[in-house]
């Protein structure tokens, strides 16, 4: 929930069980008929499987996020001294052997939990993706702050696989160290980066700068590679682009609602590609390049004191009151924006 100039602005998405009471069920959802529901069910899930086979990157995430971390570290160690208490607690000491980002002791003893099942309910907090074996080495995230969550695994630096994404995590490294001479225009640079991670945070760089949405060649720099990505044959890349179109949205939806003391992204060029990208003839994206465009478009004034439910398999929205009986459930993948009353 974001607090914003007297409005409440709130996004909340749902992926819902299909066994729900038809009394419980979205309006928008119950009038489909049930061969017709079925259909953009299984389209959906072919979508996904598409994502899927096209060499979907599902370590990158973990990169990004321990470079977004605020004030984490991130370094290359050794696991040492491995003990296991009570078969999936261990504790060990990481032997640094280079530091990414930011800086880590030397030897920095830790705890975690870890399971080759999947975790009965949810994972307890510490728990890890990398086994723990004395010897291994692995590129790690310190958080800023002590705790049962500081320090995650991100990379077996011995899975050839994995290891292969760690030239990424230094290019990325190189980057930030770049940028915190050379300025903001090396993250231009590192938008065209074949490397998924690099081009993410580059992004998210450009994104919290004051320098770039006053800037009409950084902004344009972004679009032009979010169109680039919007031609992929690759869906994973064009998933990407709308991902993107959805971070640069969320920065233009508050001045939507009032007006921005400094310069923000403009909203009618991100609303042109987000149209582009609710064709594409993936469903995943289209779907998701609908939730975004529907989100930014409800995010004005009139709307304050009100909600939409958005249902992006039907292309379809429906306003209601802000804090109103409204049930949003239903197989298909389903989502709700607020605007929050005005407050004076």
């Amino acid at each position: 929930m974001i607090m914003n100039a007297g409005h409440c602005l709130v996004t909340v998405c749902l992926l819902v069980s299909s066994v729900l009471a038809q009394s419980e069920q979205s309006e928008l959802e119950a009038h489909i008929p049930p061969a017709m529901l079925q259909e953009l069910v299984a389209s959906r899930e072919q979508a996904q499987d598409e994502l899927r086979r096209s060499g979907q990157d599902a370590v990158s995430p973990d990169i990004l996020r321990a470079f977004l971390e605020p004030g984490g570290s991130v370094a290359i160690a050794k696991m040492e001294q491995v003990v296991t208490i009570d078969r999936m607690k261990f504790t060990f000491t990481l032997a640094l052997e280079k530091a990414l980002r930011g800086t880590t002791p030397q030897q920095v003893p830790v705890e975690c939990y870890w399971s080759d099942r999947p975790w009965p309910l949810r994972p307890p907090q510490g728990a890890q993706r990398i086994k723990p074996q004395t010897g291994k080495r692995i590129l790690a995230s310190f958080a800023a702050q002590s705790g049962p969550d500081s320090f995650r695994g991100i990379l077996d630096l011995d899975d050839p696989t994995e290891a292969a994404f760690l030239p990424r995590a230094v290019v990325v490294a190189k980057m930030d160290a770049d940028a915190a001479t050379l300025g903001p225009s090396v993250y231009e640079i590192g938008l065209v980066n074949e490397a998924t991670v690099v081009r993410d945070l580059a992004l998210q760089r450009l994104l919290h700068t004051k320098e770039c949405p006053a800037d009409s060649h950084c902004e344009e720099s972004i679009l032009a590679e979010v169109r680039h990505l919007l031609e992929s044959k690759n869906p994973n890349d064009r998933m990407e682009a709308v991902r993107w179109l959805g971070d640069i949205s969320r920065t233009v939806q508050a001045c939507q609602l009032r007006s921005c003391a400094s310069p923000q992204f403009h909203a009618e060029p991100l609303r042109e590609l987000l149209q582009r990208a609710v064709r594409d003839k993936n469903v995943a994206v289209g779907d998701l390049a609908f939730q975004h465009l529907a989100t930014l478009d409800f995010h004005k004034k009139e709307n304050a004191g009100y909600c939409e439910e958005i249902v992006p398999a039907l292309r379809l929205v429906e306003r209601y009151p802000f804090g109103g009986k409204h049930w949003i459930g239903g197989p298909l993948n389903g989502a709700s924006t607020c605007v929050g009353p005005a407050h004076t």
